[in-house]
């Protein structure tokens, strides 16, 4: 028995390639975020947005922006565009 670390050793000093693992990440992610906005007919940012205002309870659209860096312009169409198809119940600017 030897202590020289094999490549199936944890801590062996290899870093693993995570490179396939993230884009698989990314793919499930967005299939998941389009099997839930399609059916409704919402663009992904408007599920972003829809997401993060539920997340954050109620305050302004435009703290929301500022809060998430994003245009507050782009934030207010899409929570207008939620209000319109019932997904949100009042937006405040």
């Amino acid at each position: 028995m030897t202590d020289t670390p094999t490549d199936e050793t944890p801590g062996s000093g290899e870093v693993p390639d995570l490179g396939g693992l993230q884009v698989s990440l990314r793919r499930s992610v967005l299939t998941s975020i389009r099997r839930h906005t399609e059916p409704r007919g919402l663009s992904v940012e408007e599920f972003g947005v829809l997401s993060a205002l539920r997340a954050r309870g109620p305050g302004s659209v435009t703290r929301l922006a500022r809060a998430l860096n994003y245009d507050p312009t782009s934030v207010s169409r899409s929570a207008f565009r939620l209000t319109e198809v019932g997904v949100l119940n009042s937006v405040r600017g």
